[in-house]
């Protein structure tokens, strides 16, 4: 590893012994690591943010407007768990902070959504992968 000024360059970063971030050896670019998901089930429309990578469960088919907290800047994929109940992630302004310009369904596991947080919203960025 290598300092400059302000700056650390390194081969690879670890959080807790999980590898989040690392160089290919082939030195095409960088490969950003989320890890296992945290899991939430979706009380009252909404969820707690719980880091990068969730899954999100109800045992009914229900809708989800809130996610409650967010760190400015921080990513989110976003899918069902593969026994939930289908989940549709609204786009409900007056009662919400997700914006996503339309409504996408959760659905089998397999959909993703990536949403980033902005000024207390969270943004649907890029697209919605429903596989």
């Amino acid at each position: 590893m290598t300092t400059g000024l302000g700056s650390i360059n390194a081969d690879s970063y670890h959080v807790d012994g999980t590898q989040t971030l690392y160089r290919e050896a082939a030195g095409e670019g960088v490969r950003l690591v989320f890890g296992d998901p945290a899991t939430a089930g979706v009380s009252n429309s909404a969820i707690d943010y719980a880091g990068a990578h969730m899954t999100v469960s109800a045992s009914t088919a229900t809708n989800l407007i809130t996610i409650n907290e967010g760190l400015e800047g921080a990513l989110l994929v976003l899918r069902a768990t593969n026994t939930s109940a289908n989940i549709t992630v609204e786009d409900d302004p007056d009662n919400g902070n997700i914006r996503c310009g339309d409504n996408y369904l959760l659905a089998n596991g397999k959909s993703t959504l990536v949403l980033f947080y902005s000024g207390g919203k969270w943004l649907r960025i890029g697209g919605f992968i429903h596989a």
